[in-house]
């Protein structure tokens, strides 16, 4: 028998957990190794100020995005329920 798959909750407006867990995923799919953490260095000075603008907030997510994922999109899934495992969501009092 098949089980029925996760259910998955998506927090637009920050009010049932706190912090941003698709950026603190980004940042560990980029440190987790040397060069993926230097390559995003070297793009950070035109890609941080893109994160501010309207126009330029999604290609500058998609490159950091790529950095995060390059030659490895098919474990992306795997490292994700990884990551989600291993956090511990602060569950905010108001949810």
């Amino acid at each position: 028998m098949k089980a029925d798959p996760a259910a998955i909750v998506y927090d637009l407006d920050g009010t049932l957990v706190a912090g941003d867990i698709g950026k603190a995923f980004l940042h560990h799919l980029i440190g987790s190794a040397w060069w993926r953490r230097l390559v995003a260095a070297a793009c950070a000075p035109v890609l941080m100020p893109m994160l501010h603008t309207g126009r330029g907030r999604r290609p500058a997510v998609s490159t950091f995005l790529w950095i995060a994922s390059v030659g490895r999109a098919d474990a992306v899934p795997a490292l994700a329920r990884q990551f989600a495992a291993d956090q511990a969501l602060e569950i905010l009092p108001t949810a």
